[in-house]
């Protein structure tokens, strides 16, 4: 059934606007609500009122699933370039032509007027301006009955906010239309799967009430996807529905009984509605309800009235005064609500691993792929696709453990025993990490991983010691500028005996200076040349010997080319301007 006031919506970007940088954003300015949605694209400050703009990451196309790399890549950059402690994602599902991009569309306008304006609990953030048409920033409206969005989209910029000292960003995702004629059931598979594996809250959109067939979808993606996991750990907890997933909020729009209800009571009595539904059948179901309701942290339900009759018209603008006001306060209620300090931080979905953005990059790209290899999907597939992505991002951090290791001996030359210490020791902890980051799942995806990790290690370690050696050549390099002085000391010394010194007694002051400034300098270098013989051998002091003399002659060179140029520029004769 078509939602009464659900709209379609679009984003159309070419590769050119993707590389722009975000606009600025600016104070929301509050406009006239009698304005047309004309006037307000052509104000110049729409354009910065949002941070990012919506990007699709995952594709649908002749039933095929696919990566859509790049956008992926800017969104996973924008979350590790905001420097954060903790990520939130929250998804929106749900029927196709139901509202879901307009949803995104009031989550990214509540946001974004927090960044810049106390959060006063009125409905200032929709109210003092219109709803835009046109718009990068936004998940774009309009009126239709085909659908527009396809796939999985993401903004491209989290919103962050500061929870209890730790940064936390907030990550939008928007999904293409479910549980339809339209949709095939492996994108189906993909879309519910993809929002239940990676959000920390899910908003299922329904119209008018929650029915048998809701249920029965839902809890079929979400039993699929927690059989997965439970293959994935071991089946490590004794409890077989323990809570593998966070929270599902069913959102009911265009409900009919909020005459004597106020915005502030919909979630409780929503939450009385949805008691009902789980625990009440007309047949068995085989406990489908008890594993619904245990595999997630918190399941709730809220209710939204109808917006009004001129916002479900073909032509409407966007203007906000034609919205029932029924509706604006209820919808600001449950925004509010989403968004409060109750908002579930994403946790791993494999205890004692850390979400980061590269993981949850690793989680689409390989999720996407089991869930394109098939179209009879299987548990397995799911448990594989995990396997990798942890696998991976487990190697990634081993041999980031193994470099800090590494990096501890500094950027001078060590003995290469010390070096070798320092290798074992990387070695074993990163190892061990590995071992402890990704101790479920698949065994051989594991041992094929690590196999990997190894090889880069050994890699790694046959650079550092190239990058040793060279360091050897380098270890007399301080002393350039004094052997230089002690050889031109020497030459001043040796031509001033058979120029000057027989007849001249500054000539011989002078020499006499000299010979003690390149003798002491010599016996400096003896001293230090020893050192390097007597603890490092004598292959390391004739590298460090060669590599004075090779540094000695490019300063001299460089010294002479310098004065050179100087003198040609002295000589060269002035330009003269011919009289007209």
């Amino acid at each position: 059934t078509q939602s009464t006031w659900g709209r379609t919506f679009e984003t159309k970007m070419s590769s050119e606007e993707l590389d722009k940088p975000a606009p600025e954003r600016s104070r929301v300015q509050p406009v006239k609500t009698e304005d047309t949605a004309d006037e307000l694209n052509n104000n110049p400050n729409i354009s910065s009122r949002y941070p990012g703009k919506p990007l699709q990451v995952v594709g649908t196309q002749d039933n095929k699933v696919t990566v859509l790399d790049d956008n992926l890549k800017l969104v996973i950059d924008a979350l590790e370039a905001a420097n954060l402690d903790d990520i939130s994602i929250v998804s929106v599902v749900g029927p196709l032509r139901t509202g879901k991009s307009f949803l995104l569309d009031l989550f990214i306008r509540y946001l974004t007027y927090l960044e810049t304006n106390p959060d006063d609990g009125n409905t200032t953030w929709l109210t003092s301006h219109n709803l835009e048409q046109n718009n990068d920033g936004l998940f774009l409206w309009r009126s239709a009955v085909e659908r527009t969005t396809l796939g999985l989209w993401m903004y491209s910029k989290p919103f962050v906010r500061v929870v209890d000292g730790k940064r936390v960003g907030i990550l939008l995702m928007d999904t293409q239309g479910l549980f339809d004629h339209e949709t095939d059931k492996q994108t189906n598979n993909m879309v519910f799967g993809l929002s239940t594996l990676l959000s920390s809250l899910q908003v299922v959109n329904l119209q008018n009430r929650l029915q048998e067939d809701h249920l029965e979808q839902v809890h079929f993606f979400t039993e699929f996807c927690h059989a997965a996991l439970l293959n994935f750990l071991g089946d490590i907890d004794n409890n077989q529905y323990a809570h593998a997933f966070q929270h599902l909020r069913f959102l009911i729009r265009d409900w009919a009984h909020t005459e004597e209800m106020k915005p502030e009571d919909s979630e409780r009595e929503g939450q009385k509605y949805l008691d009902t539904c789980l625990g009440k059948r007309s047949h068995d179901d085989g406990g489908a309800r008890e594993r619904l309701s245990m595999s997630f942290e918190k399941i709730g339900c809220f209710f939204l009235p109808h917006p009004g009759k001129k916002m479900t018209s073909k032509t409407w603008t966007g203007v906000i005064a034609e919205i029932d006001d029924d509706f604006v306060q209820f919808v600001n209620q449950f925004i509010r609500s989403v968004f409060g300090p109750a908002l579930p931080l994403k946790r791993s979905l494999v205890p004692g691993v850390q979400l980061t953005p590269r993981l949850l990059q690793l989680y689409i790209a390989t999720f996407v792929e089991a869930f394109s290899s098939d179209e009879n999907l299987q548990a397995e597939s799911i448990v594989i696709a995990l396997s990798r992505s942890i696998n991976l991002n487990a190697r990634d951090c081993a041999l980031a453990k193994y470099r800090s290791v590494l990096k501890e001996l500094g950027d001078s030359y060590v003995l290469r025993e010390e070096l070798e210490a320092k290798h074992a020791v990387g070695l074993e902890s990163s190892v061990s990490y590995f071992n402890k980051a990704a101790a479920f799942g698949d065994k051989a995806e594991h041992e094929r991983v690590l196999l990997l990790l190894e090889q880069d290690i050994h890699d790694e370690f046959d650079r550092a010691i190239e990058m040793n050696e060279l360091r050897a050549n380098a270890i007399l390099r301080k002393y350039t500028h004094f052997v230089l002085l002690a050889v031109l000391a020497f030459i001043v010394d040796f031509a001033s005996d058979f120029l000057c010194d027989w007849w001249l007694n500054v000539c011989v002051d002078l020499s006499y200076l000299l010979w003690w400034s390149y003798t002491l300098i010599a016996l400096l270098m003896v001293k230090v040349l020893v050192d390097i013989y007597l603890k490092q051998g004598t292959v390391v002091a004739l590298q460090a010997l060669s590599g004075l003399w090779s540094d000695c002659v490019v300063l001299f060179a460089n010294w002479y080319s310098g004065t050179t140029n100087q003198s040609a520029k002295k000589q060269k004769p002035p330009r003269t301007l011919k009289k007209e």
